[in-house]
């Protein structure tokens, strides 16, 4: 949960180096056991081991991870909020945070990270009230039993999930309160999918003379587990001399999933995948 950051930032690595530790503090109990006078003198005073082992080199924890970590340590997000990255994308479709929201008639859209559900019987059936958070604000949504039954399974704690539904005043739970009704749920996947305008991807040094057919195949491989979609891919390509962009057909049209944004950012970095909203 950062308690050792003063040691190292990279606390993927201090975890994967624990066993290590251990290991190194035994044989070093050992050997403190076992060294004469003369063996400590050759030894040159001691300085053997000095440096200590050496890390276990693993992958750096993504913000989100970090933050996931620190929850399931200390019970509470501690450095941040994992909403907090998502807050420019999300204001696209959902143009208030939780704090700025007012009563109005007309349905709006909200989102939030889940961090509390519970639920209840009803003349009209079971129905769920989520506590939804995005680091401005707290608030409570209200979802009947027709929604609940054909969406229950976007609620899922520690996930964003986007509501649109009636945002009314409450007057019962105190001057200034706000309660939700929802009418449907989106995961941001979904979310991404109706409002994106397409997906952009950049190919530059990674598509140059030889590199063209295995980069093709590569792009292949990422997008192929996420059709069909709703949203529309662009390809835009630059060798130095011209700049062209192609539209894919719509049978190559994707579910903006996490894991494809991720996995298309690790191989053409961040820079070079963009979700473009009108």
């Amino acid at each position: 949960a950062g308690a050792f950051d003063s040691l190292d930032s990279h606390r993927a690595r201090l975890l994967a180096s624990v066993g290590v530790a251990i290991e190194a503090a035994e044989q070093a109990e050992r050997n403190a056991m076992q060294v004469s006078l003369f063996d400590f003198l050759e030894a040159g005073g001691g300085d053997a081991g000095a440096h200590g082992p050496r890390h276990v080199e693993v992958p750096r924890w993504s913000e989100r991870q970090k933050l996931n970590e620190e929850k399931l340590a200390l019970g509470f997000y501690f450095s941040g909020h994992p909403f907090h990255e998502l807050q420019p994308e999300v204001s696209r479709f959902a143009r208030k945070p939780l704090a700025a929201l007012e009563a109005r008639k007309e349905p709006q859209f909200l989102a939030g990270l889940v961090v509390g559900v519970r639920s209840k019987f009803t003349s009209r059936g079971k129905m769920a009230f989520i506590q939804l958070d995005d680091g401005t604000s707290s608030l409570e949504v209200s979802v009947f039993s027709e929604v609940l039954d054909a969406e229950r399974a976007k609620i899922r704690e520690d996930e964003v999930l986007i509501v649109e539904g009636k945002v009314q005043r409450d007057d019962f739970a105190g001057e200034g309160r706000l309660k939700v009704v929802a009418e449907r749920l989106m995961t941001l996947a979904e979310a991404r999918g109706r409002f994106a305008r397409h997906l952009r991807l950049s190919l530059n040094g990674q598509a140059s003379g030889a590199n063209a057919s295995a980069a093709v195949q590569r792009l292949r491989g990422l997008l192929a587990p996420y059709t069909p979609g709703n949203c529309p891919v662009r390809l835009a390509y630059h060798n130095g001399q011209a700049t062209c962009e192609l539209a894919f057909g719509d049978a190559n049209r994707v579910r903006l999933e996490d894991d494809l944004l991720a996995a298309l950012s690790e191989w053409l970095s961040s820079d070079n995948v963009t979700v473009d909203y009108p």
